[in-house]
């Protein structure tokens, strides 16, 4: 819900996640992240 929450998930799981993208495809995996400003 927040970057500092996909942040946090990522530190604790990230090299488990990118690392069983192999298993999935042989394309490089890209992050991005925005943010969407409503006002």
């Amino acid at each position: 819900t927040s970057v500092e929450a996909l942040q946090a998930g990522l530190a604790k799981h990230g090299a488990e996640i990118m690392g069983d993208v192999k298993n999935y495809t042989d394309a490089q995996p890209i992050l991005q992240i925005s943010e969407v400003k409503v006002g």
